[in-house]
């Protein structure tokens, strides 16, 4: 799957356009937005510190494709940004061709001096900062900007995917074009499918994980 052929990414089993730089998820395994540490930590921070960018990622996309049917399939189409709408189950093979990594701007976000704010919002104010123990921040988001999706449908009831008027986009700036049961996808750059961050512990450092 693609999670072993990408294992620098935690990939996400929902997604959201706010999963990017700076979110707080409720955990490394739940998928769930709490908040973003520049509402927290902003007096830490200059404003402009918590700026992103968008870059190519440097990963090796040779053989990032998987295959998926049923939930899966509908759930990984969630996690890069469209929406099946049908009921029938069906099989989907995801071939990534271009990922973009959205990553803080100032080489300034580092380690140390964000485990230095959290120890010092430990002290002053234990109540937030026991609210952030466990959470996982997200420190780069990953986006499949351009890939190709092959449909086909696992019930005998339909020979096929009706993909023009099945397949949604989820946010409008997405280019989507369809060839018979073959979608090509490209210019996602709002819904992330993977993320790579730390989980923030009871001391104030902050693990990768």
């Amino acid at each position: 799957m693609l999670g072993e052929i990408l294992p620098e990414i935690n990939f996400l089993k929902i997604s959201s356009s706010k999963f990017k730089p700076g979110a707080i998820l409720e955990s490394p395994e739940a998928d769930r937005w709490v908040d973003t540490i520049e509402a927290i930590l902003e007096s830490h921070f200059d404003k402009s510190e918590f700026e992103s960018v968008m870059i190519p990622a440097a990963l090796n996309l040779r053989e990032a494709k998987g295959t998926f049917s049923g939930d899966a399939a509908v759930n990984i189409l969630g996690v890069l940004g469209l929406d099946l709408r049908r009921q029938d189950q069906i099989r989907l093979e995801v071939d990534i061709a271009q990922v973009k990594v959205s990553e803080f701007k100032s080489d300034r976000m580092g380690i140390t001096r964000l485990e230095r704010a959290f120890r010092n919002l430990r002290e002053s104010d234990e109540a937030t900062f026991r609210m952030l123990r466990g959470r996982f921040f997200v420190f780069s988001s990953y986006y499949a900007s351009q890939f190709t999706l092959r449909f086909e449908s696992v019930t005998e009831r339909e020979a096929g995917v009706d993909l023009t008027s099945d397949l949604k986009r989820a946010d409008v700036g997405i280019d989507l074009s369809f060839e018979n049961n073959v979608a090509f996808v490209s210019n996602n750059a709002s819904i992330p499918f993977g993320v790579s961050g730390y989980k923030i512990t009871k001391t104030g450092r902050i693990l990768e994980v």
